[in-house]
């Protein structure tokens, strides 16, 4: 991670910037993963529901992503 300095007269900020190669990606655009956490939270963030939403329509229609957003959208 880099790390930036702004400084603006009396304040002065240290800003963490994080890198594109160090952030999460999503694995597979066409399946979702309810194994890890933070793919949980981007797949519900994709689809507009909750976890526990996302995690029931995976269980109906099964993984694949196109499956997953129409299941959600008959809800």
């Amino acid at each position: 991670m880099s790390t930036s300095r702004k400084s603006s007269g009396l304040l002065s900020l240290e800003i963490g910037v994080v890198e594109a190669a160090e952030r999460p990606r999503v694995q597979d655009y066409w399946s979702v993963n309810l194994h890890e956490a933070w793919e949980v939270a981007f797949w519900a963030r994709v689809f507009g529901c909750s976890e526990e939403e996302l995690r029931h329509a995976v269980g109906r229609v099964g993984s694949r992503a196109g499956d997953v957003r129409a299941g959600l959208a008959k809800r």
